[in-house]
């Protein structure tokens, strides 16, 4: 009997106490309510954004494959994606911006003895792109493979120290690479092929019919500077003309590509 008795005690303590809470939340209710309402239509809001990120992303990076396997070799479908309104935000747009910049140094280094203005043109955009990711870039990858990337033009329009500079900034996978180029800078023999690249040009062709239309070799007065056998002009392993690889593997034509890491 004691026991029902206390059980009924408890009982009817308990009730009391949520009937006095009732009461004294009662006037709030309604903003209780409505604060409650709110707080799932912001998860249903922000579950809804995060499904729609990933389409666009998953297809952002799909139309990245389709433009990076184009036989342009100034890759203008990349570029066009770096100002594509529906792709806005993603992270392939940084390393959209990154490819189109790798080939113009690419191009740059394959025409800059043949035509010197449309090769520095070419490296001028790159080097917007580069200086400006180098800084501001999401990606870490992305800030080194633009720090290297301002290296490889300085070097190429004679700033040997700014190069270096770069080069030193350099971390991740491509610090080895980058220590590499930075020491190899420091050998005189690089230097003075730096100063050469500076100034040298190929001989413009004859269409007139004089030296070089009969078949003969034309005239190239531009002395090339006596180096080692890694730095002069032409060599196996020179690196200054050689195009913009970052694998350390012979030219092949092929530009930095990323590490999709697409957001899951």
């Amino acid at each position: 009997m004691k026991t029902e008795r206390r059980h009924d005690l408890e009982t009817n303590t308990l009730a009391l106490k949520m009937t006095s809470m009732i009461e004294t939340i009662k006037p709030y209710w309604n903003k209780l309510l409505g604060v409650v309402i709110l707080l799932v239509a912001m998860l249903a809001v922000s579950s809804f954004i995060n499904s729609q990120s990933k389409a666009t992303e998953e297809n952002a990076w799909a139309a990245y494959a389709k433009a990076r396997n184009s036989t342009d070799p100034d890759l203008e479908n990349i570029r066009k994606l770096t100002e594509s309104e529906e792709f806005a935000g993603t992270t392939m747009q940084e390393w959209a911006h990154l490819t189109w910049a790798d080939r113009q140094v690419l191009m740059a280094a394959r025409i800059y003895l043949r035509d010197r203005g449309a090769a520095e043109d070419r490296l001028r955009g790159a080097r917007g792109i580069y200086e400006t990711f180098a800084n501001n870039a999401q990606d870490e990858q992305i800030r080194n493979r633009s720090r290297f990337g301002l290296g490889r033009i300085f070097e190429m329009l004679n700033k040997v120290e700014d190069a270096q500079r770069e080069y030193s900034l350099v971390q991740g996978d491509l610090q080895p690479m980058a220590s590499k180029r930075a020491e190899h800078l420091q050998s005189e023999g690089v230097k003075d092929v730096c100063e050469w690249l500076a100034t040298a040009e190929l001989p413009k062709p004859d269409i007139t019919g004089g030296q070089g239309a009969s078949g003969d070799r034309p005239e190239f007065n531009v002395s090339i500077p006596q180096a080692n056998d890694g730095a002069r002009p032409g060599a196996k392993d020179n690196p200054i003309l050689d195009g913009f690889k970052i694998d350390g593997a012979e030219e092949t034509g092929e530009d930095a590509n990323p590490v999709e890491t697409q957001e899951s």
